[in-house]
C-alpha cells in the first residue's frame, strides 16, 4: 500500500536531496583530489578504478540536485516527476537529466565486481596494468551510456503524462502545478527503447553480484590459505575486501525499492499491498555521499591527508617523508599495490 504523496513528504523529499546532493560532491570531489594529487605510483592502478567511481558518484550527486526525480509507476506508464532547478527549462530537459543519474547509478553497479575482480587478480595474478584496468571499466561503460540514450529519446508527451498521473494515480500527483513540478515519462514502459534502457540497466546487476561473491570467496580462500604472506599485508587484504564488502552491501536498500518498482510496473500479483518509496532516487543520494566516506577511511594515506586538513595529525616534514613502497608489503615474490 502506497501512501500519499503531500506536503510534509514533498518537504522532506526535497531537504534530504539537497543535504544528500551537497554531500555527494563535496565528499566525492574531495576524493578525487586525493586520487589525482595524493596518489603513489604502487596504487596507481587501483587509483584508475577508484576515481571512475568518484566521478560517476560526483556527476549522479550534481544532476541527482538539479533534478530530484520522483519514480511512479501507474500501470503500464512510467512517470517522473520532478522537484529541482530543471523545472524552470521544460520536462523533456529534466529527462535527460535523470538519463544521465540513472546511467551513472548503472556504472556504479558495474565497477563494483570489478573492484573484487581486481583485488582477486593481486593475490593470484600479481597488480594489472592501469591500461588493462581502463580498458576494462570503458568496456562495461558501454551498457550503461546505451541505457542513457535510450532513457531520452524515447519519451512520450508531457500532458499525456500528466492528466495520466493526475487521473489515475492522484495520491501521487501532489503538487499538481507546472511551476512547482515537472512531469514526464513513458506512456508504455514496454515500448521498444523504453524496455531496452530497463534492460540494459537491470540485467547485468545480478551476474555482477555473483562475480563479486565469488571474487569475495576465492580472496578469502587464499587469505586463510596462504603462509607466506605477513600478518600486515593478510591485515591489509582483509580491511580492503571488509570495505568492499561495505560498499555493495550499501545498495541493497535501493535495489531492494527497485525490485519493488518493477513487480507494480509489471502490474504482478499483490503488487498493489507492496510498500514502494516514489522518492528512491533519494537513497541512491544518499549512498553516493556514503561511498567515497568509506574510501578515504580504509585507503591510509587519503585518511591521513584528510586527518591533517582537519587539524588532528601534524603534517610530516619534508626530511621525514619517505617513499609509500615502505608501507608496502609483498605477496610472494611480486609486488603489491597495498598502501591501506
Amino acid at each position: 500500500m502506497d501512501l500519499p504523496f503531500n506536503e510534509f513528504r514533498a518537504t522532506v523529499f526535497v531537504v534530504g536531496h539537497h543535504v544528500f546532493d551537497f554531500l555527494s560532491v563535496l565528499l566525492n570531489t574531495t576524493l578525487l583530489y586525493l586520487i589525482i594529487f595524493h596518489t603513489s605510483k604502487s596504487f596507481r592502478s587501483y587509483s584508475v578504478i577508484l576515481g571512475c567511481l568518484a566521478i560517476s558518484e560526483d556527476v549522479l550527486g550534481f544532476t541527482a540536485w538539479f533534478s530530484m526525480a520522483r519514480c511512479v509507476p501507474v500501470g503500464h506508464t512510467l512517470i517522473y516527476q520532478f522537484h529541482g532547478i530543471c523545472r524552470k527549462v521544460s520536462p523533456q530537459f529534466c529527462l535527460d537529466v535523470h538519463a544521465i543519474v540513472a546511467h551513472c547509478s548503472a556504472y556504479n553497479y558495474f565497477i563494483m565486481p570489478v573492484s573484487f575482480w581486481y583485488r582477486h587478480h593481486i593475490l593470484y595474478h600479481g597488480p594489472p596494468r592501469p591500461s588493462k584496468v581502463a580498458r576494462i571499466l570503458f568496456f562495461l561503460y558501454i551498457p550503461s551510456f546505451l541505457a542513457m540514450i535510450f532513457l531520452s529519446v524515447s519519451t512520450s508527451e508531457s500532458n499525456l503524462i500528466r492528466n495520466i498521473l493526475r487521473t489515475q494515480k492522484p495520491s501521487s500527483a501532489y503538487p499538481d502545478d507546472p511551476n512547482i513540478v515537472a512531469v514526464a515519462g513513458f506512456e508504455k514502459f514496454y515500448q521498444k527503447l523504453t524496455l531496452g534502457m530497463l534492460i540494459t540497466v537491470c540485467l547485468p546487476i545480478f551476474p555482477g553480484y555473483c562475480s563479486a561473491i565469488y571474487c569475495r570467496n576465492r580472496i578469502l580462500k587464499k587469505l586463510n590459505d596462504n603462509t607466506r604472506m605477513s600478518s600486515s599485508t593478510i591485515r591489509v587484504q582483509r580491511n580492503l575486501i571488509k570495505a568492499l564488502t561495505i560498499q555493495a552491501i550499501l545498495p541493497v536498500l535501493h535495489m531492494s525499492q527497485c525490485s519493488v518498482y518493477v513487480w507494480k510496473q509489471l502490474e504482478l500479483p499483490f503488487s498493489d499491498r507492496m510498500p514502494y518509496f516514489e522518492e528512491m532516487f533519494v537513497l541512491q543520494s544518499a549512498l553516493s555521499a556514503i561511498t567515497p566516506c568509506i574510501t578515504m577511511y580504509y585507503v591510509r594515506p587519503y585518511r591521513r591527508k584528510i586527518k591533517e586538513f582537519l587539524g588532528l595529525r601534524k603534517p610530516k616534514r619534508s626530511m621525514n617523508i619517505h617513499m609509500d613502497t615502505s608501507n608496502i608489503d609483498k605477496i610472494s615474490t611480486k609486488n603489491t599495490d597495498e598502501i591501506v
